[in-house]
């Protein structure tokens, strides 16, 4: 590298690099399906076809199976809702006759009260007439 010229300088650096031409590229990835030995005659293919027909098949009736699970996933949804939305209402329900029993409570109560006190008034005025006051 005593050259100052630039051009020199770029091969020279390039003619250090290793030469990578005899690599090979990497074999293909192996598929499922097996390979056509018989030269094209269709004894093979035959196998292809009948795999692929088991396999659309397969994939015909997993769908099937999942299907009829969505299908009984999203009635366990909609009836537990509707008990949920049930429930709800009779809680409301409940909570209204609570209330209600509470006030008829407190008013049954005053209404007492106020018949002890006005009984209490009566009978003792009615004790001092006897009396003769």
């Amino acid at each position: 590298m005593s050259d100052s010229n630039p051009e020199t300088a770029t091969s020279e650096a390039e003619s250090s690099l290793p030469d990578h031409g005899d690599l090979v590229a990497a074999p293909a990835v192996p598929s499922d399906e097996p390979e056509i030995t018989d030269g094209g005659t269709g004894s093979d293919s035959s196998v292809v076809s009948e795999m692929d027909k088991l396999s659309l098949e397969q994939a015909l009736i997993d769908f099937s199976v999942a299907n009829s699970r969505v299908l009984d996933l999203t009635q366990r949804v909609v009836a537990l809702t509707e008990e949920v939305r049930r429930l709800h209402d009779e809680n409301a329900r409940l909570r209204i006759d609570a209330s209600r029993m509470r006030e008829l409570e407190q008013s049954t109560a005053y209404q007492a009260v106020r018949a002890a006190r006005a009984s209490g008034r009566l009978g003792r005025k009615a004790i001092s007439r006897l009396r003769g006051r």
